[in-house]
């Protein structure tokens, strides 16, 4: 398994990719189907999805408050599925 690999995994856990890129899409407000192959890919790579606020802490050592604060600002959203981190490139 490689690093990115790793982390795809600790970041999805049993989630799929179509899971995270439908959140992603919730998160930006727009329908899977609206966008083409590309702008998919792009979403996938410049947002992260979370299916919940521990599995957001162990990757990023935040505190709760740390959270709330991202969550506040709009820097991650909750969505139906978890959590996105919205353009963390």
């Amino acid at each position: 398994m490689t690093d990115g690999e790793r982390l795809v995994y600790l970041i999805l856990g049993n989630i799929g990719d179509e899971v995270a890129l439908r959140n992603i899409c919730e998160a930006h407000i727009v329908e899977m189907e609206e966008i083409d192959d590309r702008e998919k890919e792009f979403l996938i790579h410049t947002n992260q999805f979370y299916s919940n606020v521990e599995a957001f802490m162990d990757l990023h050592l935040e505190t709760k408050e740390e959270f709330d604060y991202l969550l506040e600002s709009g820097d991650i959203v909750k969505t139906s599925d978890g959590f996105v981190w919205k353009n963390v490139v």
